[in-house]
C-alpha cells in the first residue's frame, strides 16, 4: 500500500488563540548584576568623558581652594589630563 501525503489542515482560530495574540510581550527581566556588568563593559570601552568639562573644572577649583590657597591656577591640559584619569 502506498501512503498518501498529508497536508496541514487549515485550523480555525479558537477562543484561547484569539485572546493570546492581542497580549503584549512582557519586558525582559535580567538577573541582578547582568545589566550592571554590561554597563561596566560599555563604559570601559568608550573614550568619551562621562562628566562634562565645565562642572568638573569648577569642582577641581573648589577642592583646590579648600586645601591650598596658594595653588589656584591650573593649565587647561592639566585639567583635561586629570579628567581623563
Amino acid at each position: 500500500m502506498v501512503r498518501t501525503k498529508h497536508f496541514p489542515r487549515a485550523s480555525t482560530p479558537t477562543e484561547a488563540g484569539r485572546r493570546g495574540r492581542g497580549r503584549e510581550q512582557r519586558k525582559r527581566r535580567f538577573k541582578p548584576g547582568t545589566v550592571a556588568l554590561r554597563e561596566i563593559r560599555k563604559f570601559q570601552k568608550s573614550t568619551e568623558l562621562l562628566i562634562p568639562s565645565a562642572p568638573f573644572v569648577r569642582l577641581v577649583r573648589e577642592i583646590t581652594n579648600l586645601y591650598s590657597r596658594e595653588v589656584s591656577r591650573w593649565t587647561a591640559e592639566g585639567l583635561v589630563c586629570l579628567q581623563e584619569v
